[in-house]
């Protein structure tokens, strides 16, 4: 197949001399599954990871079902889709600031037994 009729056949990608030869697992993958055709088993796996930061799972936890070498990759590759969860940790951390403040006057002894209640 000529690389021009590659780069318009599904499942086909043009990562050099004999990408369509070595696609054919993804093709018979997506066939197997009943995906549609052009679907990789690396487009699943990137479709969780997104899924599951988007769910707010913790991106630790991401990084080790993916089994990437290190949280730096995973956030990496997804961080485009933390800065909500960036903002909420900011919300969270400004929210103690608005708390009433707490009493600083000694609290009541009881006279019969000098302890306070």
């Amino acid at each position: 197949m000529a690389g021009s009729q590659a780069a318009h056949q599904p499942g086909l990608h043009q990562a050099g001399r004999g990408a369509a030869q070595a696609d054919w697992p993804n093709r018979r993958f997506a066939r197997e599954a009943g995906l549609p055709a052009g679907v990789r088993a690396y487009d699943l796996r990137h479709g969780w990871a997104t899924a599951a930061l988007t769910a707010g799972v913790h991106p630790k936890l991401v990084q080790e079902v993916m089994r990437h070498g290190s949280d730096a990759t995973t956030a990496d590759t997804y961080s485009h889709l933390m800065p909500s969860h960036s903002a909420e940790a900011v919300a969270r951390v400004a929210s103690l600031f608005r708390q009433p403040p707490t009493s600083l006057e000694a609290p009541e002894q009881t006279a019969a037994t000098g302890l306070r209640q």
